[in-house]
Order: C-alpha cells, then sequence, then structure tokens
C-alpha cells in the first residue's frame, strides 16, 4: 500500500480499485531532468511511466517524483521492474527527504525523494 503522502493515490484506487504499485512492472518511459532551482545547487525530479502486467485489466500509471537524490539504477532486464514499492520515511529527519523509492526484489532502481505524485492512471487496451 502506498503511503498517505504520496499525492494521487485517490486516482489510482478509484480506477484499478488498488493503493499498491506491485503490479506496475513495466518501465514505459523514465525521464530523469534537472528542475530550474532557486538553490545554488541543482534539484532533480524523475518521471516514470509504468504498465500493469495482468492478464486483463492493465493500466498505465505515470508518476513524478520531486527533488530525487541518490538515484541507483541497475539493469531493468528487459525493461521490467519485480514492483516499485514507496515507503515513508519522513521520521528519519532527513533535508528534503520524505520518501524512499525502491524495486523491492531485484534493485532495478532506488533513490530518495521529497515528494512523489501520481499524474495519471489510464486503462490500457490491447
Amino acid at each position: 500500500m502506498l503511503p498517505a503522502v504520496v499525492s494521487g493515490i485517490a486516482k489510482l484506487r478509484d480506477l484499478t480499485g488498488r493503493e499498491s504499485l506491485l503490479e506496475f512492472t513495466k518501465v514505459c518511459s523514465f525521464i530523469h531532468a534537472e528542475d530550474e532551482s532557486s538553490f545554488d545547487f541543482p534539484t532533480y525530479s524523475l518521471t516514470l511511466v509504468l504498465e500493469s502486467q495482468k492478464s486483463s485489466d492493465n493500466y498505465r500509471i505515470s508518476i513524478r517524483f520531486e527533488n530525487v537524490v541518490q538515484l541507483k539504477v541497475s539493469e531493468f532486464g528487459y525493461r521490467y521492474l519485480c514492483g516499485l514499492d514507496i515507503a515513508d520515511v519522513s521520521d528519519r529527519q532527513l533535508e528534503n527527504i520524505g520518501l524512499e523509492v525502491f524495486d523491492y526484489e531485484n534493485e532495478a532502481i532506488s533513490f530518495y525523494c521529497r515528494s512523489a505524485a501520481i499524474e495519471s492512471v489510464e486503462p490500457v487496451y490491447s
């Protein structure tokens, strides 16, 4: 289940009936970009577009992560994750960090970020 601090959970729940990203294993798009910032150092965002891989009722979601740090990307194994998980780490009192994001089994991707937002959820028609 996604932490309550991830905005847009209602979009996911309303369309799919779920509050988890574990079935969204296909990586359709991966965009890591430097954001315009008023700080003296650059900040980065990451937008992931993922697709569920079930026998029926598949969906595509776009998730934007803000202030991404410590991004580690390993081999995706033909563009697939085992399952993306997001953990609330705000209690660790890390500066500008609220979430830890990781592929829970293969460690294909991991990073920390300030926030996450589900931007879109749409059905995929075969």
